[in-house]
């Protein structure tokens, strides 16, 4: 029997094989999508939406939000990777577990402050408004202004790390009391690309990320 015939033949096979494997998973993938939680849908009053409203939801995350680009001929591709969604190439959103007992402010010492003295940079709890969702915790990394400096604030980020620390653009952690194992790292920037979906209100629409929900 010819060897090098008989280990083609498995070559062969296994590609195959592996082939209609492939092709099981992405057809399980595609007819099976992420069962979006019918608490998910009222919170986030998806009937009541502008017209070619969509809803996200990442069931290995629990996290949700809807979006409606702001034009049809610009809709940023949401992928996931890991611990992080990415709603087009610059906007993520960065889901860190923690202990349930650890408040948020502790959370984020603990997970991108270790080591880092308060008189260097600190956690900054949000004022949360009347329009922002019951049972949610804000924050930002902010630091203190070198004396005599005349540039803005913003500029001296450096101090802290740089990758989660306040700037000019939109940017925060997010916490649902309800669901205390876990918190959110927004990196929004200076646009927002696309409405939350909400009916317009004197012209005014508000960013997808206003939508966050953090349901499990």
């Amino acid at each position: 029997m010819n060897t090098n015939v008989s280990i083609k033949r498995i070559i062969f096979l296994s590609l195959i094989i592996g082939v209609i494997v492939l092709g099981a998973y992405v057809w399980v993938i595609k007819n099976n999508p992420p069962t979006v939680p019918t608490a998910l849908e009222t919170q986030l009053g998806i009937n009541k939406k502008e017209k070619g409203t969509q809803l996200y939801y990442s069931e290995a995350l629990g996290v949700g939000f809807t979006y409606k680009s702001f034009s049809d001929d610009y809709v940023p591709k949401i992928t996931e990777s890991g611990n992080k969604i990415y709603v087009g190439e610059y906007q993520s959103i960065e889901v860190f577990e923690k202990d349930q007992n650890v408040t948020l402010e502790q959370a984020i010492k603990d997970s991108i402050l270790k080591g880092v003295s308060d008189a260097e940079c600190f956690v900054k709890i949000y004022e949360m408004g009347e329009g922002d969702v019951k049972d949610y915790i804000s924050a930002g990394i902010s630091y203190h202004g070198e004396k005599g400096s005349t540039e803005p604030l913003f500029t001296q980020k450096h101090i802290c790390p740089t990758q989660y620390a306040e700037t000019n653009g939109v940017r925060y952690f997010l916490m649902n009391k309800n669901v205390p194992t876990k918190f959110l790292f927004v990196d929004i920037g200076q646009d927002s690309m696309m409405s939350d979906g909400n009916p317009t209100a004197e012209g005014f629409l508000k960013g997808w990320y206003n939508s966050l929900r953090i349901v499990e």
